[in-house]
């Protein structure tokens, strides 16, 4: 497969000396500048485009083309930073996402527990009680932990936290469906 470039794009990618129209899978692990991130910041090709050129993203991350700070852009190919791209719980905290981030790039509360984040690993996050609501954490997550991890993770008592998850589900009107704020996906 072979996507058509821009007279600017030939330049920047193949050079003045070598000028081809086209890029190829082929042209981008020749040449190690020829990452996502310079391909699709850089060069301004298009996401979907980059999608056609190369729809397994096993293939970019085998060849070392995409990195952890690219997911967000990666959802053509539907990449999970943990599931895809290897992502440990240290590398999930380092790359310093927002929630909102974190949502889009279809992580959740269970994918994090399941990294061995734990009640003393989440403050590293940053993230209020709404923020791991819009994550997955509900109520029987908040179960699970001690009064005294509730106390030092969102400043409330076991109560508070509990109304908090519960009142804003109801008083939002949400339904039970995974990945939506105040919903419990246990």
């Amino acid at each position: 497969m072979k996507i058509p470039l821009t007279p600017g794009q030939i330049v920047t990618i193949h050079g003045w000396l070598t000028p081809k129209e086209t890029l190829s899978w082929t042209d981008v692990l020749a040449d190690e500048k020829l990452t996502f991130a310079f391909l699709h910041g850089q060069t301004k090709i298009p996401r979907d485009l980059l999608h056609r050129l190369q729809p397994d993203i096993a293939a970019w991350v085998s060849a070392r083309k995409v990195e952890l700070q690219d997911t967000p852009l990666l959802l053509p190919w539907g990449a999970h930073p943990i599931r895809d791209l290897k992502a440990d719980l240290g590398d999930m905290i380092h790359v310093g996402w927002s929630a909102e981030s974190m949502r889009k790039a279809g992580v959740t509360y269970a994918d994090l527990v399941e990294a061995k984040m734990t009640p003393s690993s989440m403050p590293l996050f940053g993230y209020t009680l709404y923020e791991w609501s819009t994550l997955g954490f509900c109520e029987p997550d908040a179960a699970r932990l001690t009064a005294p991890e509730l106390g030092r993770l969102f400043g409330m008592t076991r109560g508070d936290v509990s109304r908090c998850l519960m009142g804003s589900k109801k008083s939002e009107g949400r339904h039970s469906t995974a990945g939506e704020p105040w919903q419990c996906q246990n």
